[in-house]
């Protein structure tokens, strides 16, 4: 069991524009910035994407809801502990879908054989 689950992922909304000031039609900056959020495991319900991890906002996050527009493609990791205490960093998967504060992940069990066939030229 996961003691802290997270995504981190560069959501559409959480850029900032700033327009030159000289000429409005240029930009001066333009910068996309990531977000964490919270998240805890869930069983699955209707409507989610099988053969997927359904995680959801943990429910003790003090952290805003997203739009999650975006975060296809991003990581969730778990803080896990082993029988030693000793806490390690798992890779659970990507996005691939989301809605509202329901993300469902492809399992990283099932991206590895995908990369090793990529590797292999197949």
């Amino acid at each position: 069991m996961a003691d802290y689950s997270f995504v981190i992922g560069y959501p559409t909304e959480s850029h900032r524009i700033e327009l030159d000031l000289q000429d409005e039609t240029q930009l001066s900056e333009f910068t996309m910035r990531w977000i964490r959020q919270d998240l805890q495991r869930s069983d699955s319900a209707p409507m989610d994407t099988e053969n997927r991890l359904i995680f959801v906002k943990h429910e003790q996050s003090t952290r805003l809801s997203i739009n999650p527009d975006g975060l296809s493609g991003s990581p969730v990791f778990s803080i896990v502990h082993d029988q030693l205490k000793d806490r390690h960093l798992r890779f659970e998967g990507i996005v691939t879908n989301a809605r509202d504060d329901r993300f469902a992940v492809l399992p990283s069990a099932h991206i590895r054989p995908m990369l090793d066939g990529i590797v292999d030229g197949n």
